[in-house]
Formats: structure tokens, sequence, C-alpha cells
């Protein structure tokens, strides 16, 4: 029976080598038989192997080579199978063959091993997939390559385990309060050969098994343990991630918040408000839809309000274990004025007499008070002499020539103000005519709109001289003894002609200002004046020793600055019927019932006319809404508002001047229905 050796290689002559060394024989010994030639591609890419058969011719076989052929009969007789197991790299003896009728010519995988039946041209093929390697008689195969096997083949295989690490990492947020575990899972690919029953033509194919690779709790912990994480720490949590079959990140770990505290604030028990009330009915049988307002009141012993004092909130902890504090709380503040007292506990107002109460809220601070209420019946005339009252008054006559009314608070007179003077701290009501008068609204709120943006800016300048001078006074060239002999005298001189020259602009336009409204500021404001006096405006004789007398004026600054930065109060207001040759001055809205003729009027809120503007100047911050402007004649009308606001007139006659901000526009024809305004290029906008 013949022996023959199927090899391959790069040349023709390389297989014919490894055959004769197979069959340990020479060229004599043999015949040889080319089944393919090499061949190589195209810049010698995909080069194909040579392939040839050599056969030991029978008259050459020697009694060795017989007893060799019966010792390796199971691999090299024709009618035997080669059988190879590649499990783990090792090859296994062959095993018997299935019955030659039906296994012959076919291949098959039994059990992970690989069996054959190779008989004369009856042989099988085998390829290979991409996850299985293949070699015949040590020469691989590549995937999609198909090999003839003869029955002197020696196959093997291999199949890759795919192994994948899990990565993690720990994650503490910015805040300390949260700490996740992030994971990407790791995993373990088994790869098994596929059983497969006796065919012509087999393809190795190899089964996979996809197994996750869990992370070790304890690793996680001692991670923690070293990042100092100590508190907050879910360890059902932890397990359940580090057994996770999914990419993510858990939250394992979460401090404490603080719990925030309520600040103190007042309640308030009494009704503050201005109410409306029913429309009257006029002689002539129409009602008067007009807001027609009243003023509440209390009378002695009424409980104004309750003083709720804060509740402190809860501290924290953040993973750390450290503590984190709840946010400050605050309490209120009581200023208390005239008719009012607080409780021995500090707990309760209560009003000590009748009249209108005050509840003014700047930041921390309630201000208090009880305005009394003066009713005048009567006229008021040289006979009764000027009234002035701290509280309400309600005149029932006129105000005759040259008298004078002057209220810290709300002023109502039912009958004419002629050539008179009247000065009311909050509101004004006029029932009948005003001829030839000065009248004062709500001055002190002008004073406060004026007095803002001065002590805002002060405010800061002071703030950052104080800084300046801390770090002159630390400068080698500066003497401290300088400072103990002259105090803050030679440095202010120093700033206010450099860096500072726009405070000292400040604080004189201030001065400046306070002299306009020196009859409105009291004993609280001119201890402010005279402190800019003495302490910045009198450089040489500065009474500014340290550094800590500016912080005290900064304080002062600061708390006079909430002082003027007032809400919106509803009651600062003035009413009219019908003005005349008069000056109004109001720092609220003024509504006029019949209209004004010759009249200087200006106010911080909307002008409101149901009648005519005849000749004067008007000016109202926040709009108009006229019914008619303008007169025929010589003597012109003038609108104006700031550039913000809106002007709208029903009929603008010829010659009325119209102005919004800076821009102006004189009408030369009448015209119905004007409403004005600026864009954003400052153009009007009819």
């Amino acid at each position: 029976m013949e022996r023959s050796v199927i090899a391959r290689a790069k040349t023709v002559q390389e297989a014919v080598e490894q055959a004769l060394s197979l069959l340990d024989a020479t060229k004599q010994q043999v015949s040889i038989e080319v089944m393919e030639s090499e061949a190589k591609g195209m810049l010698g890419l995909y080069s194909k192997q040579a392939v040839v058969k050599v056969t030991l011719k029978t008259e050459e076989i020697t009694e060795q080579t017989i007893e060799d052929t019966q010792e390796s009969l199971p691999i090299l007789v024709a009618e035997a199978e080669t059988i190879i197991n590649m499990q783990a790299l090792h090859l296994e003896q062959p095993v018997a063959s299935p019955a030659m009728d039906a296994t012959e010519g076919k291949i098959w995988v039994k059990e992970g091993q690989i069996h054959f039946h190779s008989q004369g041209h009856q042989q099988p093929t085998i390829s290979t997939t991409d996850n299985v390697y293949l070699w015949i008689n040590d020469v691989p195969i590549i995937a999609g390559e198909t090999v003839k096997l003869a029955a002197t083949d020696i196959v093997r295989y291999e199949v890759e385990d795919k192994i994948v690490e899990p990565v993690w990492n720990i994650h503490i947020d910015d805040k300390a309060m949260k700490v996740n575990l992030n994971i990407e899972v790791g995993y373990v690919i088994i790869r098994k050969i596929i059983s497969a029953q006796p065919t012509l033509r087999l393809v190795l194919r190899a089964e996979e098994e996809k197994q996750y690779i869990p992370i070790e709790p304890i690793a996680v912990r001692k991670q923690l343990v070293e990042q100092k994480v100590i508190y907050g720490l879910d360890h059902d949590e932890v397990k359940r991630a580090c057994a996770t079959t999914v990419n993510g990140a858990f939250l394992i770990g979460e401090g404490k918040p603080p719990v925030a505290g309520t600040n103190g604030h007042f309640e308030i028990k009494v009704d503050t408000k201005t109410r409306k009330v029913q429309p009257k009915m006029r002689e002539n049988g129409t009602i008067d839809y007009r807001e027609i307002k009243e003023f509440p009141c209390v009378d002695d012993g009424d409980l104004i309000g309750i003083v709720h004092p804060p509740i402190l909130g809860i501290n924290g902890l953040n993973i750390f274990g450290e503590s984190i504090p709840a946010p400050p709380v605050t309490g209120v503040i009581l200023l208390t004025g005239q008719g009012v007292q607080v409780s021995q506990d500090g707990l309760e107002v209560t009003a000590t007499r009748t009249g209108m109460p005050e509840v003014i809220t700047q930041g921390r601070h309630i201000k208090l008070a009880i305005i009394p209420k003066l009713d005048h019946r009567g006229d008021v005339t040289l006979q009764t002499g000027n009234i002035h009252f701290q509280g309400d008054v309600d005149i029932n006559g006129t105000v005759q020539d040259t008298m004078k009314v002057e209220a810290d608070g709300n002023i109502q007179i039912k009958g004419n103000v002629n050539m008179a003077e009247i000065i009311a701290t909050q509101s004004l009501q006029v029932t009948a005519n005003v001829i030839g008068s000065e009248i004062a609204v709500g001055q002190l709120f002008l004073f406060y709109g004026q007095a803002e943006p001065i002590l805002q800016m002060i405010l800061e300048q002071t703030e950052f001289l104080t800084t300046a001078i801390e770090q002159l006074n630390r400068a080698a060239a500066f003497k401290i003894t300088d400072i103990d002999q002259h105090g803050l005298a030679p440095l202010l001189d120093v700033l206010f002609r450099g860096r500072f020259k726009e405070l000292h602009q400040q604080l004189q336009l201030f001065i400046r200002t306070t002299e306009e409204h020196k009859s409105l500021i009291n004993e609280e404001w001119q201890k402010y004046i005279k402190e800019i006096k003495n302490g910045f405006l009198n450089v040489a004789m500065s009474h500014f020793r340290t550094a800590n007398d500016l912080e005290r004026f900064v304080k002062r600054t600061a708390y006079l600055l909430d002082r003027v930065v007032l809400p919106q109060l509803d009651h600062i207001f003035a009413q009219f019927h019908y003005i005349q040759n008069s000056q109004i001055l109001a720092g609220g809205p003024v509504q006029v019932k019949k209209g004004c003729y010759n009249t200087q009027l200006r106010c911080s809120g909307v002008l409101e006319v149901t009648g005519f503007l005849r000749g004067g100047d008007y000016y109202a911050a926040k709009g108009m809404h006229i019914q008619e402007a303008g007169t025929i004649g010589s003597n012109s009308t003038k609108l104006t508002v700031k550039e913000d606001a809106v002007i709208h007139v029903d009929k603008l006659l010829g010659g009325t001047i119209l102005q919004i901000g800076s821009k102006m526009h004189h009408f030369k024809e009448d015209t119905l229905n004007v409403k004005a305004r600026l864009n954003h290029d400052r153009q009007f906008v009819w």
C-alpha cells in the first residue's frame, strides 16, 4: 500500500523537501505530482502557495520502511484516519474511525476533535472562520481558504478567548456632596469549536460565551477610605454597582445638605394701605368714577403687628464628614416713631394714640409710627394763623392769601387755595381751585430720588478709599508717626487730588442737594452733613484720625442709602380740580380734573388731565395723558417727559412744543390723537 504526503510551501521545491522529510525518503524513492504551482499577486500581494503530492514508490520500500510503516499505521495507512485534537494546543491520539461506508471522504467535529476519512480521490475539504486559527502540516490556513485533506495530513487548530478588564474610578463632585462610581464593565468571551456531523466540506466555526467580570467591592471601599470618604455611603449600592453588566455612573454616597432656616419678619395686623371707596354722585346726577382714596386709621391700644424671630437652620455634612453650615438668618430691627410702643419681650407693637399707621420696610429695618389727623373747620386765615402739623390735615374751607399749610402727612382741602403755600409730605387733594399758589407734595421723596445715586457713589468710593489708606499705611515709605500726629488729613489731601477726585466732587454735590431741600432735613441728616464737612471737605482739619473712623462713616452711608431706597408708596400723589398761574412740585403722580392755565408743573409720576392745558410748562417723569393741550395766541404750551416715557394727547393745538428726553418737536398745526415716544435710536415714533 503506497504512502503519500501532500505538502504546501512558498515554492514547489520547498514543498517537495517538506514531503521528503516527512516520508524519510530521497527523490529517487518517490514520485512527485505538482498539484498547484506557486503564484505571486500584483505588487507582491495575495501570493499563492505551491501544493505537491509526493508518493513513495512500492518497489523501493525497504524492510526498515515496512517496520516504520507498521508502527505509524494509524496515521499513514490510507484506510486509517488522522485524528487531531487541538484543545489547549496538545495533539491527542487518534480515535477509532466510524464505519468506512458512512465516513469515507468526509470530515466531522466531535467533542472538540477533528476527524476525517480520506480515501484516494475522495478527499474532504476544510476551511476556517476569523475566530479559529487552522494549520495543516504546520502551514497556516487563512480564513476563507478551502483545503483538501489527504490521509496523511496533520491538522491542528486554536481558538483564542477575549478578555476585557473592567475599568472603574471614583468621582467626587466639586461640593463634596456626591460620590459616583463610574464603571466600564469587563468581560471574557470564551470560544469553543462547534461540533459538526460528517460532511464533505467543513467550515470550522467557534461558538462564543460571554461572561462578565465583577469588580471586587473591597477594592472600591479601599479607595474610598484612601480618599477619606466616610459619610453617606450606600454599601448595598456599591455591591450592585460592582456586579453591573451595563456601563454607567452609580451614586454610591451622598452628603446631608444643610436645612435653611427662616429669617425673622414683621407681621402687620392692621390695614396700612389706602382704600377705594364707592364712586360719588355729582350734582347733575351723573356718577364720578374717578378713584377716591381713603386713609386707614387705628385707635389707641390696637395691635399693629407681631415680630417673628428668626429660626436657625440645621447644619449639613459632606461625604468627608465635614460640617456644612446652614445659611445665616437675620432678624428685623424696629425703628419706632411717635404713637407706638413695643412690648417688653420685643414681639408686639401697639398704638398709643389714634391716627394712621405708617409701616415702612427698609431691608431689615421696620419703621413704625402713628400719624395723627387734624380736622380744621372753616378757612385758614390771618385769624387762625398758619398750620404746621405732624400728621394729616383736613381743611373744610379755603386757604386764603399769603397763608401756609404744612403737614407731615396728607392734606385735604375742600375750598379754594388762593395765593397760598401748601406743603404735604405725602398727598394733597384740593376739591376746588388753586390760583396763584405754590404747591409741594412729597418733597421728601423727591429729595430721596436725587440723593440715592449720589449716596451710592459715595459709598462705593469711600469703601475703596478705606482700602487704599490701609495699603498706604502698610507702606514703608509712609511713616506711621505722621498718622498718629496729624490723622488722615495728609493722606486725604493727596488722594483727593489724585485717584479720588470724583469722590470729592460727589461729596460737594450732596451738600448742594441737601441745601435745596433744607426744610426737609432732620437731625439725622444734619449730623451726616456735618461729618462730611468736617471729615472730607475741610481736609486740613479733618477729624478722621484712623481707618476705623472711615469705616464708621461707610456704615453710616450704607444705612442712609437704605433709608432713601424706599418702596413705591401709593399714597404719594396730588389731585386738583383747576390750577391757574401756580407752581406745582409733586413727588408722585398728579391728576387734574378741569385743567391748568399758565402753570409750571413738575411731577415724578404720571400727569393725567381730563380737561385742558393752556399755556405753561409741564413735566411728568413717567408720561402724560392729556385731553387737550395748547393755546391760541402768543402763550406757548410745553409738554416734557423722560426719555423712556410716552405722551398721549387727544387734541393738540398748533404752537404746542412736545419734548421727550432731549428730543423736541414743535407742532405747527392742530393734531388729533397724538401719541409719541422714542425708539432705540432716540427718534420720535408717532
